[in-house]
């Protein structure tokens, strides 16, 4: 969950999970396998990898698609009236601007 997504004020954040993947080979939410012409395919039910939420920052629409997830990774804070988002989340590690949480 990316709140705070710029850096030297462009959105590049909206995009790491599709970074996250590339560097580390890892799992992710991402936008990418959205595209049907794109050489990326989703293999993973929504149950299980939900659909990326790339400007869950800047619109403030949630709709509590990673709740049932183990991890969350968040970057930035929740604005005041959206801390229930992490709800049901326990930190487990932080650096700097990011957090990862684990689901109680």
């Amino acid at each position: 969950m990316i709140y705070d997504y710029r850096w030297r004020g462009r959105p590049a954040y909206i995009h790491y999970p599709g970074y996250y993947i590339t560097w580390k080979k890892g799992i992710a939410a991402t936008s990418v396998v959205g595209y049907r012409f794109g050489a990326v395919r989703r293999k993973a039910p929504l149950a299980v990898l939900p659909h990326y939420l790339e400007w869950i920052g800047r619109a403030g629409r949630y709709d509590g698609r990673y709740s049932n997830l183990d991890y969350l990774l968040v970057r930035g804070n929740a604005p005041a009236g959206r801390k229930s988002e992490t709800e049901g989340f326990i930190p487990v590690r932080s650096a700097g601007k990011w957090l990862i949480l684990k689901n109680d």
